[in-house]
């Protein structure tokens, strides 16, 4: 009797510890089994992980400057036309150049272009040393005409430009005028004025068209 209640006993203990299962907090294996297991990541997490700089488009190398194909150089008097012709797109550009130099050393003083803009109308500009003030632009004068405005529309290292619209009045007032004096104003309040000949505008305005 005594032999049989020890047997059922120890079945009894055999059952109960059998289904004892650890959690995996108390079961190292389980745990180290779960941190060094791989995970894949998502979708989103593997695009957030592609470098910016092959998420970025593409940027367009510049396009080159087009050559011309052929260049004339024309003088009139006191102006000079170049034009430039171009093969793609098929074009011909043209401004007329007057440059005025001091006497002694040949420096230029300024420059005034005549010639189009990006909406084909015509346009001046006159390019005067740096050191000015901006405020009171280029005064131009074309024999005994009303002074003229010229506003500074910007300036690099090297120049100021200054520009206007070529309107008819304009262009009549320089063929029939011999001499222009033009006026600007050093950053020290001193204005500079110069006195120079334009003969030849009205053929180089022509050789434009």
């Amino acid at each position: 009797m005594v032999r049989r209640s020890l047997t059922v006993l120890l079945v009894i203990l055999l059952v109960s510890t059998s289904v004892t299962v650890a959690s995996p907090a108390n079961n190292p294996s389980s745990s180290s089994f779960a941190q060094n297991r791989p995970v894949r990541p998502s979708l989103q997490q593997q695009a957030q992980q592609v470098p910016q700089a092959q998420r970025q488009p593409r940027q367009t190398p510049p396009t080159a400057a087009p050559v011309p194909v052929r260049t004339e150089i024309l003088n009139f008097e006191n102006w000079t036309v170049t034009c430039r012709e171009f093969e793609d797109p098929k074009k011909r550009d043209c401004s007329a150049f007057l440059r005025v130099t001091r006497a002694n050393t040949n420096q230029t003083l300024f420059t005034w272009t005549v010639g189009l803009d990006a909406t084909k109308g015509p346009t001046a500009t006159i390019n005067t040393p740096t050191g000015v003030l901006i405020a009171p632009g280029v005064e131009l004068q074309l024999d005994k005409t009303p002074v003229r405005k010229v506003p500074y529309i910007a300036c690099d290292s090297s120049q100021c430009s200054a520009t206007m619209p070529v309107d008819s009045i304009l262009v009549r007032d320089m063929i029939a005028a011999s001499n222009a004096e033009l006026a600007f104003t050093a950053v020290n309040g001193s204005k500079l004025q110069f006195k120079f000949p334009i003969n030849g505008f009205a053929r180089a305005y022509a050789a434009l068209k």
